[in-house]
């Protein structure tokens, strides 16, 4: 499961680029309102903590977090098990 939350955050990584495009400045016109929707498109894609990019950077931290609390879990489950599993072998032994 890890594995393929890691594969989801890679391609959300590489969505990262589309976003080097909306850098630059749209030309929509010399326009003061042209100027300003220019300025509000750079923005809402760039610009805020609640920007479009802003959004997919978090996805992806979340998405690795997860990952890497999926991959301590199973540690720990793993090392539990093989705890329980010498506790039963240990307890077989001392059976009459």
């Amino acid at each position: 499961m890890a594995a393929k939350i890691d594969a989801i955050a890679v391609r959300a990584r590489k969505r990262l680029r589309y976003f080097e495009f909306l850098e630059q400045d749209v030309r929509l016109g010399s326009s003061p309102v042209a100027l300003t929707m220019a300025k509000q498109d750079r923005v809402t894609a760039m610009g805020t903590p609640t920007s479009a990019r802003e959004n997919l950077v978090l996805y992806i931290k979340a998405l690795e977090d997860l990952a890497a609390a999926i991959r301590a879990s199973a540690r720990n489950t793993q090392n539990r098990d093989a705890e329980n599993a010498t506790l039963l072998t240990n307890t077989g032994d001392d059976l009459p």
